[in-house]
């Protein structure tokens, strides 16, 4: 994509499917449904309908084969032999940051993925099989947490199905966050992750994905799409100006980090940012 000095980058457009999720709430949607949603940016002729259809069958073949009287225990152990060991459910990790890792119909099809797409996968089947399951957004690593009438699990997906005790998630967050004063608040990590929270999670994901290719015009769309879903978003609104900054549209890079300072004016990255705009405006008035 090459963008002049001040030309204003394509219009995003959105696929209809996406365009169909922001009909309504995020919270009425089937998770895996807005999943595949968020795949159109790879894929934009995708069929919803043709996955779902596909996750429904895995979720019948895991529900006929349990019985009625099984524990919640016992559920959680059979999901687990049936998604990691017959069906072969994995981790990617020699292309670990390859964009289809993100999209579920690549992960339903291909069995490896990250740890947020396949915990959504084994969410679904969590839930046609009648587990009390939800996603938790930890830092740094998408878990699965299970709870029961007397007992909660937690489950790295990714790491094969592997319980995660309290020391465990300890060294986890040790991993992920450098100010260790903040370990106590643990349980505050731990809590059970929205719709909205999961896909968003995973749309920055792709972010990142594509800034570090510098693949610019699919940044712009995962942006958009972020912000289709949070319109003020302080992190995206700064992270599209930067966009707009390395392509040289100055108006826009302008408009956004300003935008951005206005709504965290306590940002850490302040001093950097109010000398890019100098720069930036230095630049406009040079144009004219």
């Amino acid at each position: 994509m090459i963008v002049t000095m001040n030309k204003r980058p394509t219009t995003v457009e959105f696929s209809p499917a996406w365009q169909h999720l922001l009909s309504r709430p995020l919270a009425e949607y089937r998770l895996a449904e807005a999943a595949l949603a968020a795949a159109t940016i790879v894929h934009p002729e995708l069929s919803l309908a043709f996955y779902l259809q596909k996750l429904d069958a895995l979720g019948e073949s895991l529900l006929a084969r349990l019985d009625v009287n099984m524990t919640a225990a016992q559920k959680l152990a059979a999901l687990n032999n049936y998604f990691f060991q017959e069906q072969g459910f994995g981790g990617n990790r020699e292309d670990y940051f390859n964009p289809c890792n993100s999209c579920l119909n690549d992960v339903l099809d291909g069995k490896l993925g990250i740890p947020i797409s396949l915990s959504i996968i084994y969410l679904d089947l969590a839930r046609a099989i009648g587990l009390n399951a939800f996603g938790i957004t930890f830092p740094g690593h998408f878990l699965v947490g299970v709870q029961s009438a007397d007992r909660r699990w937690y489950i790295d997906v990714y790491d094969g199905g592997r319980e995660l005790q309290q020391d465990d998630l300890k060294v986890l967050l040790a991993s992920q966050i450098q100010n260790h004063t903040h370990m106590h608040t643990l349980p505050s990590y731990l809590t059970a992750a929205t719709n909205l929270q999961i896909i968003v999670r995973l749309l920055r994901n792709l972010k990142k994905i594509y800034i570090e290719k510098t693949e610019v015009a699919q940044a712009l769309q995962v942006i958009a799409m972020i912000l289709s879903l949070l319109p003020d978003s302080p992190d995206e609104i700064r992270d599209r100006g930067m966009v707009y900054q390395h392509i040289d549209y100055t108006q826009g890079a302008l408009a956004d980090l300003t935008h951005y300072l206005q709504l965290v004016p306590d940002s850490t990255e302040r001093v950097l940012l109010e000398s890019m705009l100098e720069s930036l405006q230095a630049q406009t008035t040079r144009l004219h």
